[in-house]
């Protein structure tokens, strides 16, 4: 366990201390989290940030389904292809192609997001 035995006390004026309240405001921690994150070069994590992390987590579950799906899809076609000695229509095969043409979109926007929050981090 980590022992902290140094005390330090400081003086803002207005300025200095509403900006620090303000950050505080934006990151969500208590003043003490926030300058130990700062002397630890740690990075903070607005409000924004965690808003954007759960839209990130959203779209994922969202392209998570839909993959499975068109998983699916695809095993109840080699199935009925096994089973009947039959290969999927050209439609069959395009609306597939379609579905995935769909979610590969979905994940570009997924990457674009996460190049966004890096970016800010």
């Amino acid at each position: 366990m980590r022992k902290r035995n140094n005390d330090i006390h400081i003086m803002l004026n207005d300025e200095e201390y509403l900006s620090l309240l303000e950050i505080q405001r934006k990151t969500g921690l208590r003043l003490r989290e926030l300058i130990l994150n700062a002397v630890s070069d740690k990075p903070f994590i607005t409000e924004d940030c965690v808003a954007e992390i759960r839209r990130m987590n959203e779209l994922l579950a969202r392209l998570t389904v839909a993959l499975n799906r068109i998983g699916n899809n695809i095993n109840q076609l080699a199935k009925s292809a096994n089973a009947q000695g039959e290969l999927p229509s050209e439609q069959q095969l395009a609306d597939i192609k379609e579905q995935l043409a769909k979610y590969r979109e979905g994940t570009e926007k997924l990457w674009r997001y996460i190049r966004q929050l890096t970016a800010r981090l």
